[in-house]
């Protein structure tokens, strides 16, 4: 009996309960101190680095959203069929693409 009291007290101890079995309780152990700090174990500042930044450019090709797709449609005069062609053009374009 010595060894299963002994088991209990262990499972008590590491935060887990028997049920029969050991079964993991609703929520983990916690550790104090773990994370949400601003240092690290010696108390250090942590400095978080900056991914790099796109500069802006006045080139509005370079900006993709300036870019449309646009699908014309075209008749043909012998057979009557639809054709399509589809273009990756400027904003600015499209009206001009679409009259031709």
């Amino acid at each position: 009996m010595a060894e299963e009291e002994k088991k209990e007290q262990e499972v008590k101890d590491s935060g887990w309960k028997e049920k029969g079995k050991e079964e993991k309780q609703d929520k983990a152990p916690t550790v104090e101190g773990a994370g949400g700090g601003e240092g690290d174990a010696e108390g250090e500042k942590v400095v978080k680095k900056k991914g790099p930044t796109q500069e802006k450019s006045d080139d509005p090709r370079k900006d993709s959203k300036n870019w449309v797709k646009v699908i014309k449609s075209e008749r043909s005069e012998k057979t009557g069929a639809y054709t399509f062609k589809e273009a990756f053009i400027l904003k600015d374009e499209v009206k001009s693409f679409l009259d031709d």
